[in-house]
């Protein structure tokens, strides 16, 4: 009974420790995954489109986002200098981070 209560409780624990670590992926991670497997799948030239639609959709968002990010960097801001220095160095960051994601998407 003692070893059966061990073993229990040492699967339990091994079970909450995996499902913490799952959890612990962050979204961007999971959609990467999720978007790796659905490229793989595809295996007829209909499911090839589509993933290549979807990529290529993806790829034009973040474009766009990534427009929007460095018109905000470069337009005019209230506030204390420090300030929109930091703000502008960020969203020309967020942009260059996102055009470098569209382009890995453009390759499909």
């Amino acid at each position: 009974m003692k070893n059966f209560t061990k073993s229990l409780i040492l699967t339990l624990t091994a079970l909450t420790i995996s499902a913490s670590s799952l959890s612990a992926i962050d979204q961007s991670t999971k959609i990467q995954l999720l978007e790796e497997a659905l490229i793989e799948t595809a295996t007829t030239p209909a499911q090839m489109n589509a993933v290549s639609a979807y990529m290529k959709n993806v790829a034009q968002e973040k474009l766009e986002l990534a427009k929007e990010y460095r018109e905000r960097a470069n337009g005019p801001r209230a506030g204390k200098v420090a300030y929109k220095n930091a703000e502008k160095k960020d969203l020309l960051k967020k942009a260059a981070r996102l055009e470098s994601e569209a382009k890995s998407y453009q390759k499909y």
